[in-house]
């Protein structure tokens, strides 16, 4: 395709993966580069760290990449992620030269509905000093896990982010959901929404540099024991 299209720049496209066999991951590694590309978007059932490995290879140039939920619901067909391979993942794609180095702008789940955590994407950003300022995290599945894994995800590049969006809808949740988000000390534009309690106290205060804050759908109050009882520059 990309010989055909040489000049092309965005690619968005609904691929069928499966894993790559560990036999062809020397054979990627030779793969030619489509430099021109600096956005994708994948609708995707399926992915795993052989894919995300593949992708940085043959898209070194990405500033934008952007992971879009499939809407095939029942993915019982997938390959399910086993746990015991993280810290293999984590050495496969440490073995890249470059992870990524242009990227400003992510969207992801927090994981595949074949079980892989996009957590162990955003430990390889941090790890090869790409400092993305434009993420959003979307939730995969309900629940306190969840939101454990969303953290997990942002937590790596927290210091970096300038822009983020973060949907953190738990109508069943009963703990304010502001407690679970995580501390962005150089975030300036705050996109939240979310069903749950939001103490936006606690937001402020979690987020020192904020200048845009928009907030849909909460239960807004202030908690009872603020954080920094502080002027926001707000």
């Amino acid at each position: 395709m990309h010989n055909f299209i040489p000049k092309l720049e965005y690619l968005d496209s609904n691929p069928a993966f499966r894993p790559i066999p560990n036999d062809d991951i020397e054979k990627i590694r030779h793969i030619t580069p489509a430099h021109t590309i600096t956005s994708i978007g994948y609708n995707y059932d399926f992915l795993d760290a052989s894919w995300i490995f593949y992708l940085a290879l043959k898209y070194p140039n990405l500033c934008s990449i952007v992971f879009f939920d499939s809407d095939k619901k029942n993915a019982k067909d997938s390959i399910v992620y086993s746990r015991n391979r993280h810290q293999e993942d984590i050495q496969l794609l440490a073995t890249l030269d470059q992870f990524f180095p242009c990227l400003t702008s992510v969207n992801t789940l927090t994981g595949s509905h074949n079980g892989w955590p996009f957590s162990i994407f955003y430990d390889t950003l941090r790890n090869f000093g790409v400092n993305p300022e434009s993420v959003t995290v979307n939730i995969l599945k309900g629940g306190e896990q969840s939101i454990y894994s969303h953290n997990r995800c942002l937590l790596p590049i927290s210091e970096s982010l300038k822009i983020s969006k973060q949907s953190l809808d738990f109508p069943r949740f009963k703990m304010p959901i502001s407690n679970y988000i995580s501390s962005y000390p150089n975030l300036f534009e705050l996109y939240l929404e979310s069903s749950s309690v939001v103490e936006i106290d606690i937001i402020i205060d979690k987020c020192p540099a904020l200048q845009v804050l928009k907030i849909h759908r909460p239960k807004i109050c202030l908690s009872n024991h603020p954080l920094y009882p502080t002027v926001h520059t707000l």
